[in-house]
């Protein structure tokens, strides 16, 4: 088992290299916030909620898909980590359902507990919930052309 060394908030800490940045995070007891990840689930890092900044990299990176190396340096905390996660969640909110207080998963909520913990309190992207019919399809296959609608830019 090969070892790295890197930084996280300012620790040090060696890894194994085949970690991930938030499973090395998580062993200085630091736990980075997320909806998509689950250690027994294929990585997707599609939620990008637990983004983190790693020095040289230009662009936030997921941290439960981004494996560790020799020499990183990582951040998960700072402010402008912290508005972007607000930023990300609110575009997801804004595809989600209104009905917080009236549904099953209410105060028992992955989302509503990441929101609240980030300080969203309300909406600033408002719009209608996109609904797409079930079966319409978007691939333009020849099968199935004129099912669905029509593909704009």
């Amino acid at each position: 088992m090969e070892k790295v060394h890197m930084v996280i908030n300012d620790t040090p800490l060696e890894v194994d290299s085949r970690s991930t940045i938030m499973e090395a995070a998580e062993q200085l007891g630091i736990k980075i916030p997320r909806l998509c990840y689950h250690p027994h689930l294929s990585i997707e890092g599609a939620c990008r909620i637990c983004i983190v900044e790693v020095d040289g990299n230009k662009n936030y990176l997921p941290s439960c898909a981004t494996k560790v190396r020799e020499g990183m340096v990582v951040a998960t905390n700072s402010p402008e980590i912290r508005q972007a996660r607000r930023d990300l969640l609110e575009l997801i909110l804004d595809n989600h359902p209104r009905e917080c207080q009236t549904c099953e998963r209410d105060a028992n909520c992955e989302l509503q507990n990441l929101a609240y913990s980030l300080g969203v309190r309300e909406r600033l992207f408002e719009g209608r919930r996109k609904q797409h019919p079930i079966g319409s399809c978007a691939t333009g296959s020849p099968s199935r052309r004129g099912s669905g609608p029509p593909l704009r830019r």
